[in-house]
């Protein structure tokens, strides 16, 4: 699997977990398909109903927010450290043959994006079945600072300019 089907596969989770939890709201909130025409008090339980509906909606609508925004900062975070490791000449091969990984939430402060190789293209040279990671960039959530372990052969993080 490479890294751009990795990447694509971990925002097809993360929608479907969005939409999973937009799913338990609605049912914790009392929503669904069947008919309630038949209890009595209509007047009170249309009105319930219809409060029900409007926060299953507005849940629904922040769902979709958050989804959108993740991604929004994936592809934000990912052209920025695609623009940082060329501007500091990290990496020499052209961009088709330089994956990236995001990982949004396993550090609380930073976003994490591992730089691979991509060897999917011919162009590229290398086992297509294979995605070595060169580098790990981490780039803060707060103030959108740099660090990386670009030639670091213990693997200590250094600041890296935008």
């Amino acid at each position: 699997m490479t890294a751009n089907s990795k990447s694509w596969l971990f925002r097809m989770l993360l929608k479907t977990s969005s939409l999973i939890m937009t799913g338990l709201v609605l049912a914790d909130l009392g929503c669904s398909t069947s008919s309630r025409a038949d209890s009595k008090g209509s007047g009170s339980s249309n009105q319930a109903q219809s409060g029900r509906k409007k926060n299953a909606d507005s849940t629904l609508h922040r769902a979709g927010q958050e989804a959108s925004a993740s991604e929004a900062s994936e592809d934000k975070t990912v052209l920025a450290v695609s623009r940082a490791i060329r501007r500091n000449h990290l990496v020499s091969k052209p961009d088709q043959c330089i994956a990236y990984q995001f990982d949004g939430s396993s550090l609380k402060d930073a976003f994490v994006v591992d730089v691979r190789e991509d060897h999917s293209h011919s162009e590229c040279g290398g086992d297509p079945q294979t995605s070595p990671r060169l580098f790990t960039v981490r780039v803060s959530k707060k103030t959108g600072k740099m660090s990386t372990d670009a030639n670091s052969p213990a693997g200590e993080f250094h600041s890296l300019p935008k």
